[in-house]
């Protein structure tokens, strides 16, 4: 089957910037740079996605941003 369609399944970021799965790939990290967190997902059977909580936050007292992971 060579016809795979993209879909969006999260559009609530303000710049995302980065994605990473677990090892076992049930979790995917996004980095949102302008909110300064990383948000955390599961990740379904079917390819969906749940959840969305905050991981971590990505701020401090220095300059500069998180860029991509």
């Amino acid at each position: 089957d060579g016809d795979r369609a993209l879909t969006l399944l999260a559009d609530d970021f303000a710049q995302p910037n980065g994605l990473c799965f677990s090892l076992d790939e049930s979790r995917l990290f996004v980095n949102d740079t302008e909110r300064g967190h990383i948000r955390v997902f599961g990740v379904e059977a079917n390819g969906d996605l749940n959840g969305g909580a905050v991981w971590a936050a990505t701020e401090g007292t220095e300059p500069g941003s998180t860029d991509g992971m």
